[in-house]
């Protein structure tokens, strides 16, 4: 105890000299070579990746170590996200964070218990003062898993500014054992046209062309010169790769040039999680959203300000005025100077074509607070909270969906993206939503798959929600209770779990989505890990199933408060 304490007053002299002294020195938090499943900066799904994700052989239960000496800042417990994660605070100035994991170290594993069963929570977020756990660089401290939204067994790990809790580039530190001698891959590269007078190759549509070859001997397919006429940008299909694994990973930078202009240029040195939705802007949006790839395009919309774009004093749009070919090149590296390019011919298009006049019925300024009304709609928008100026129509159609209690309000397309939510209300119906309770009511936001809920709340005969980005809308209902089963127990019987160690019981809500759970065995709360992802609650046995007969009691409510009271009894 009494080292303990000196290396904690030791620990809280030393962030202040060597946060003075800007030393940065850690050491890999799993044991041999790191072989990497996901990079910084990557493009993910509504934000960019905070870290890299360190494969463990498809397992879990590979042994994590402290990258530094400190003290655990943070922990959370969370169904979804990072699942259980550590947050590890350092005299360096950053703090390191470990996600996905299986458990905590022991004595870690006995606090997060503890506070567990005072808060009657699986789910949990809390920070802790200094001296309570004390950390030596190289210390174990969890087992590696697949819990939270992890899609398979990982480390997400990360090292964040801890005033400003900035992600940065683990890369850069240059201390995990990553061998990489490969190129990035490119794929195809894009010219977009930028308005109704931008003319590709004479269309006014995306032209793609596909890439073949290795480092700089990337070349395309196709080698003719592309006519372009009016203002256009272009885009990049790349990833990147490491020795003796194939996974296709984010690259570090990404440049264009125009001649010998530098017009783009994408790093990923260090982000926001605040700024993780200009990822919709640092991509071409609507290509993503019609053809599910994802492009880097140089234009630079005026609300995108990503610290991972690069200041070059360019728009990233080009428009050739003179009768010369030009070059385009693009040029992208990895962390570890590995570098591929590709290049590629344009000039202008001097034949005739017809403007494409936008005659859309609705304008949204991006740096002014926007609104529009009518009988059965309403759409509003703060300022800034648009990547760029925005024209789209408003309309609504009827469906033969028998779940729908409104027509399907069409408010712009998927194809538009916002930095913000915007915010929505629809009319609601008498006729067909006073047969609910107002609580039973939700919107369904239209998907390839089908409808996905967006919780809202009803006042005044409206229903208002928030939503991310344009589409369609419609107002649904949710009346039927979650679903929860377990193949162990039995309905009309004891079952007998006799030697059983672990319990799964399945919960599933196929409208608005599960909302809580309340686990009890006996009378006494429990703790049940809940994989949100397979939509499993997890017993592992422990004091509170006694021996004889239990009764196991879970109540499970959805988002739209319909519960579900599961009651079954065991012997043990």
């Amino acid at each position: 105890m009494v080292k303990r304490i000196l290396l904690f007053f030791c620990l809280l002299l030393s962030f202040g000299y060597i946060a003075a002294q800007q030393k940065v020195d850690f050491q890999p938090p799993v044991e041999g070579q790191s072989f990497l499943s996901g990079t910084f900066g990557e493009l993910r799904a509504g934000h960019f990746h905070t870290g890299v994700d360190i494969k463990t052989d498809g397992v879990e239960g590979k042994r994590v170590y402290s990258a530094a000496s400190g003290y655990v800042a943070r922990i959370v417990v969370s169904p979804t996200g990072y699942g259980k994660a550590l947050y590890i605070a350092h005299p360096n100035g950053y703090t390191t964070v470990y996600g996905h994991l299986q458990s905590f170290r022991k004595d870690i594993a006995q606090y997060v218990r503890d506070v567990q069963f005072s808060k009657k929570s699986f789910a949990i977020d809390i920070s802790l003062k200094p001296d309570q756990f004390v950390v030596n660089q190289g210390d174990f401290i969890a087992l590696s898993g697949n819990s939270g939204g992890s899609g398979g067994p990982h480390l997400h790990f990360e090292i964040r500014e801890t005033d400003t809790e900035y992600p940065v580039n683990p890369l850069k530190f240059n201390f995990l054992n990553v061998n990489d001698g490969r190129c990035p891959c490119i794929n195809s590269i894009a010219v977009f046209p930028y308005n109704g007078k931008s003319f590709v190759n004479g269309y006014n549509k995306p032209l793609f062309r596909d890439v073949s070859g290795d480092c700089n001997k990337h070349s395309l397919a196709d080698t003719s010169t592309i006519l372009v006429q009016d203002k256009v940008y272009f885009g990049v299909r790349t990833f990147d790769l490491m020795d003796k694994i194939n996974n296709r990973n984010g690259i570090y930078f990404v440049k264009c040039y125009f001649d010998s202009d530098l017009i783009f240029h994408y790093q990923t040195d260090s982000t926001s999680f605040y700024q993780g939705r200009c990822v919709n802007s640092i991509i071409d949006y609507p290509t993503y959203q019609t053809k599910k790839t994802r492009y880097y395009k140089t234009y630079f919309e005026p609300n995108n300000n990503s610290m991972l774009l690069k200041p070059t004093g360019h728009d990233g749009l080009v428009q050739i005025t003179d009768n010369k070919v030009h070059t385009v090149t693009f040029v992208v590296s990895d962390c570890y100077d590995n570098t591929s390019k590709v290049e590629f011919k344009i000039r202008r298009d001097e034949g005739e074509h017809p403007v494409i006049n936008d005659d859309s019925e609705y304008h949204f300024k991006f740096y002014e607070s926007n609104k529009l009304e009518t009988d059965y709609l309403k759409v509003s928008t703060d300022r800034y909270a648009l990547f760029d100026n925005i024209d789209f129509d408003v309309y609504t159609t009827n469906s033969k969906d028998e779940r729908l209690l409104s027509p399907v309000y069409h408010i712009g397309d998927k194809t538009l993206a916002s930095f913000k939510k915007i915010s929505v209300s629809i009319k609601l119906d008498p006729a067909k939503t006073n047969a609910y309770k107002p609580e039973q009511l939700y919107v369904g936001s239209e998907t390839s798959t089908g409808w996905s809920p967006i919780i809202g709340k009803v006042a005044d005969g409206w229903i208002n929600f928030s939503v991310y980005g344009f589409g369609n809308f419609a107002v649904m209902a949710d009346t039927e209770k979650p679903s929860v089963s377990c193949g162990k127990l039995k309905d009309d019987a004891v079952a007998d779990l006799t030697g059983v160690r672990q319990l799964r019981v399945i919960i599933k809500d196929d409208k608005s989505g599960i909302s809580k759970y309340f686990p009890t065995l006996n009378g006494d709360w429990i703790i049940m890990d809940y994989d949100a992802k397979n939509d499993v609650l997890i017993y592992d046995f422990d004091s509170h199933a006694v021996k004889g007969t239990n009764l196991l009691k879970i109540e499970v409510t959805d988002k739209c408060g319909n519960t579900t009271v599961y009651e079954r009894k065991f012997l043990h």
